[in-house]
């Protein structure tokens, strides 16, 4: 063969095949880049850095329950995010009070979604703050992370009203013929949802809410004579009621199943109240949510939800919560979105039979 053919095909190749060198240097990154995600499947759902920290927004002033358990579970949540993330991560609490954990919810709402705020939260007062109160924020678009487990809730009333009988059904019924104040911490919706839904289950119903503070204005309220009956969470009633017990006595839990704390205490579901079934599920309990913002990654979920997981299925974490009486059931953040979408159905369902803001 000609040697001029062969250094013509030669100097073809090599120009064929010669490129600028940005060019060449930035495919060189990209074939790095490839190589260090495919060949470690961790890097992909490295979504936090040494040094970031995330915070635990608490629409709650210090020193209430929501705070006390934030507190205690700050360290285990700390430690547990750490390992999850791969990263030297901190958890700081940081309460925002005001308008019945309205601020804190449409912050952490508002919030970009990288992981670094979620709110801790009661899931019915953000639906009712949603539903009937005009807030800012839409609970089936925020990411379900967890929740901290269920607070059952309870009535109790005073034991000098001349009560037809012992149940709730028997103070629903009372409150047809006599005035029945029932004293609230900002549950005003929810009493108005279980009674639209008695309604529709053929039981008039006509108790009077009265939003007269904490648990000990509720209790003071009863024993003056103020007002009948009382509604909040049945464990912080549990200690007036064991207190006074020749003046108030707790008629029912709210929730769907007994309370280890008050295992005499039946439910409504035991009474057979119409509509029991419907209330105990969406009006019955205070759930103890952790919610991120809007458009979570998944990656960024899933390092969150396993992190709380570990922190609130930590064996000395739990004992230290039953020490304090603290409700300490870890529930997943699938079953947890699945209660936020029910209950916000049920609330839209009865919206014209609620109180406006």
């Amino acid at each position: 063969m000609n040697p001029e053919v062969i250094m013509d095909r030669t100097h073809t190749l090599r120009r064929r095949w010669s490129r600028p060198p940005a060019v060449i240097a930035a495919a060189g990154l990209l074939l790095a880049a490839c190589t260090t995600d495919g060949d470690d499947p961790e890097a992909e759902a490295q979504q936090f850095s040494s040094g970031d920290v995330v915070r635990l927004i608490l629409g709650s002033t210090p020193g209430g329950g929501f705070d006390t358990q934030a507190r205690l579970l700050q360290s285990y949540l700390d430690e547990a995010l750490d390992e999850a993330a791969g990263a030297d991560v901190r958890v700081v609490v940081e309460n925002m009070p005001g308008a019945g954990h309205r601020i804190a919810t449409e912050h952490v709402y508002n919030s970009p979604p990288d992981g670094t705020r979620m709110v801790f939260s009661s899931a019915q007062l953000m639906v009712t703050n949603e539903v009937v109160r005009g807030a800012e924020h839409t609970m089936t678009e925020m990411t379900s992370l967890a929740s901290a487990g269920r607070s059952s809730r309870g009535v109790v009333v005073n034991t000098e009203v001349d009560w037809p009988g012992s149940t709730f059904a028997d103070v629903v019924e009372h409150s047809v013929a006599e005035d029945v104040l029932i004293s609230h911490p900002k549950l005003d919706a929810d009493i108005a949802l279980m009674q639209a839904i008695m309604r529709d289950n053929g039981r008039e119903s006509d108790l009077d809410p009265v939003d007269v503070g904490q648990t000990a204005e509720q209790v003071a309220s009863l024993l003056r004579g103020e007002t009948e009956a009382a509604l909040t969470t049945a464990g912080s009633l549990k200690d007036a009621v064991d207190d006074n017990p020749d003046e108030l006595r707790m008629v029912a839990l709210l929730g769907c199943e007994r309370d280890e704390l008050l295992p005499d205490v039946p439910t409504i579901v035991d009474q057979e109240l119409p509509g029991a079934e419907e209330i105990c599920n969406v009006a019955g309990y205070d759930d103890r949510v952790f919610l991120g913002p809007p458009d979570l990654p998944e990656e960024t979920t899933t390092i969150l939800r396993d992190a709380l997981e570990t922190a609130l299925t930590n064996e000395e974490y739990l004992e230290q919560a039953a020490e304090a009486r603290l409700v300490d059931e870890w529930i997943s953040g699938d079953e947890v979105e699945t209660l936020i979408s029910e209950m916000v159905d049920t609330y839209d369902r009865y919206k014209d039979q609620l109180p406006d803001e």
